[in-house]
């Protein structure tokens, strides 16, 4: 029986050929026998006779009597396995990406030759974060989960459940380009047989991540509760100081700080580089500048109660 597949040349099925003197043609082609994934001895043979072209004219023999058996043997040969990645990913700063057959981002693995128990061995890595598994059932060798550099290995199943639901988690407030390699690496066999070739390599695919920019809310640092006489100056400074911090201003963003109290009022250490200073050495104080023009106006900021205040 003759068959053919898209994109693949026609063949012959063992015991379907039948070989002569010329090679078999179909469509003008020379056909080989083509046995996909199959390998050992004896696995198949065909017979031929030859036949010149005297004819039998006054009993001549045309055919040689005596058919001609030939056996062949098909070493196995491993096949390398296949990785396909989804296009690249967009994530907010801060926000874990998940790749999954649900999300339309799957990372998956094949391997023709692997069968049902053939091991694949993957890496998986990034620069500016960690990768979690979707799973670890059924994997050995697992190193890594949870952090930058995830290595693991398991069967076909194992392995594109284990990728089906990983996390990639950017380091805190990161931003900006990040890569996602992907390798695989099978255990050299084609379908559980040892090979000449030995073990081979997908191609090495990667996946771009675009991590875009969040603002991130300033912190301040207040000391604890403070006590001082009535009628008496509190100076905050050294161990009372009152900072601000913010991970995403640089040294150029600015900020807007207001300080009040209820029964006294407050004058600034500084006011070098501020801008819009209202209220200084009032119940309320509002001032604008960038983080170490803040700092420095509030280091040494004094409270003054009200005349004969306290409580």
């Amino acid at each position: 029986m003759w068959r053919e597949r898209q994109g693949i040349q026609p063949r012959c099925d063992m015991g379907d050929c039948q070989f002569h003197a010329q090679p078999l043609r179909w469509l003008g082609q020379v056909l080989p026998l083509i046995l996909d994934h199959v390998n050992g001895n004896n696995l198949g043979s065909f017979t031929f006779q030859v036949r010149d072209n005297g004819g039998t004219a006054n009993g001549g023999l045309d055919l040689d009597s005596s058919p001609n058996t030939f056996a062949f043997k098909i070493a196995p040969i491993n096949d390398a396995p296949l990785s396909a990645v989804p296009a690249g990913q967009t994530i907010l700063e801060d926000t874990a990406l998940i790749f999954s057959a649900a999300n339309f981002n799957a990372l998956t693995i094949s391997d023709v030759d692997a069968g049902a128990s053939g091991l694949e061995t993957v890496t998986l890595s990034v620069a500016n974060g960690t990768l979690s598994l979707g799973t670890i059932a059924g994997l050995t060798g697992v190193t890594g989960n949870g952090t930058a550099i995830v290595s693991f290995t398991g069967t076909i199943a194992q392995v594109n459940a284990a990728i089906d639901g990983q996390k990639y988690q950017g380091n805190a407030n990161f931003n900006g380009s990040e890569t996602l390699t992907f390798t695989v690496k099978d255990d050299g066999k084609d379908l559980g047989n040892a090979t000449t070739n030995g073990a081979l390599s997908a191609t090495v695919k990667t996946v771009p991540i675009v991590v875009t920019r969040v603002n991130d809310a300033p912190a301040s640092s207040v000391p604890p509760a403070q006590n001082v006489a009535e009628d008496t100056p509190l100076v905050f400074s050294g161990a009372t100081a009152i900072t601000f911090s913010d991970v995403d201003a640089g040294v150029t963003g600015v900020e807007t700080v207001t300080l009040l109290v209820a029964h006294g009022n407050l004058t600034l250490g500084s006011t070098a580089g501020i801008t819009g200073l209202t209220g200084n050495g009032t119940g309320t104080v509002t001032f604008t500048g960038t983080l170490a023009q803040v700092n420095a106006a509030i280091a040494g900021l004094k409270y003054q109660g009200v005349l004969s205040y306290n409580g």
